[in-house]
């Protein structure tokens, strides 16, 4: 330190603090060259750089910038349209794009055609059915869907599907399941027949159904016997006279008398001459009679059938039932042509079990 010079530091000012040790510059070209062996070419004077001008700010009216891309058509530019490629790492920009990667699509999914095989599978099942009697209706329903579902499979080979084959097939089989149903039917119809020609057999010829005729042959009339005479069935009573049934139920018709009815305005063809039948019925069975259903019919003496007259002044039907070991008895009347002379009567105690017996005589 020189004690000559006045010090111009004020006193009290802190010394400076020593500076860290530089690190060893690089040796310049001048060191290198002398160190191999080379003459040394003096530096030309260092420029010190000077600080760059900022940039101008982007114009509005400036043309648009390149795309990152590249422009279309240049060598190693991104396809227009397709999405940039992912670079290998996540986090970093996206790579030049898919290069020689197709446009994403949905793949179409092959075509199996089951509908080939369904209607091959029910031709098959068709056939067999149709034969069987009773069963031939289901094979001609298996016959009709699988023609259906071979035509339908065999328009979807054409337009690409595969079994064609298959569908051709099924759709025969479906025409011969047909014929199967047809045979079917004409044997059911054969079975029917048989079963009803066997029944009809069986039965005498007085149940015969309306194929008699054809079964005449097959029934000979019953050979001659002599005829028994019963009175009140094969020939008619007098009046007066009484049939009994097998159960011990008695029927009397006691007479018959012609009288004039009473002429009714409410009634213009009322007839202007009838006969009134008085019937007894006796009830000698172990059950009841029932009276309602003893309905008689008449004839006059040419065999006309009489109309029934309900003369409430005359007639006095019968009703109700009758029980074991009584007697009731009924009053009728028909309407007949002027001049009758006789008629013929027929009347049953019931209906069922009862047959009508007949009746005939001369009005009194």
């Amino acid at each position: 330190m020189d004690l000559s010079k006045p010090s111009t530091e004020p006193e009290g000012t802190p010394a400076p603090a020593p500076s860290a040790p530089s690190a060893p510059s690089a040796p310049s070209v001048h060191d290198a060259a002398t160190m191999i062996g080379t003459p040394a070419v003096a530096p030309q004077d260092a420029v010190p750089p000077q600080p760059a001008a900022p940039a101008p700010a982007p114009s509005a009216f400036a043309p648009p910038s390149p795309s990152p891309f590249g422009a279309p058509g240049a060598p190693g530019a991104q396809p227009y349209g397709q999405p940039p490629q992912q670079s290998p790492n996540p986090w970093g920009p996206p790579a030049g794009g898919y290069v020689n990667m197709p446009y994403p699509g949905v793949a179409a999914a092959p075509q199996n055609n089951g509908m080939a095989i369904a209607a091959l599978v029910l031709g098959i099942l068709s056939v067999p059915l149709g034969f069987i009697p009773f069963f031939f209706w289901g094979g001609a329903l298996l016959a009709l869907v699988g023609i259906g579902l071979g035509i339908a499979g065999m328009v979807q080979a054409s337009k690409g599907a595969p079994r064609k084959a298959m569908a051709v097939a099924g759709t025969v089989l479906g025409v011969l399941g047909l014929c199967a149903a047809g045979a079917g039917t004409y044997f059911t119809g054969r079975i029917v027949s048989k079963i009803d020609d066997q029944v009809n057999k069986g039965l005498p010829p007085s149940h015969s159904t309306p194929y008699d005729d054809e079964y005449d042959d097959e029934y000979p009339s019953p050979s001659p016997s002599t005829k028994v005479d019963v009175p009140g069935k094969t020939s008619a009573l007098p009046f007066g006279q009484t049939f009994k049934y097998d159960d011990g139920v008695e029927v009397t018709v006691k007479e018959a008398t012609g009288y004039a009815p009473e002429p009714n305005k409410y009634d213009p063809d009322r007839p202007k001459f009838a006969a009134k039948v008085t019937v007894t019925i006796t009830n000698n069975a172990k059950d009841k009679v029932e009276l309602r259903a003893a309905l008689p019919s008449a004839r006059d003496d040419k065999g006309l059938e009489s109309k029934r007259m309900y003369d409430f002044k005359v007639e006095s039907p019968f009703s109700g039932s009758l029980l074991p070991g009584q007697s009731a008895t009924g009053v009728f009347a028909f309407g007949l042509p002027e001049g009758t002379k006789a008629i013929q009567f027929e009347i049953a105690p019931g209906i069922g079990k009862y047959d009508g017996a007949i009746w005939s005589g001369p009005l009194g």
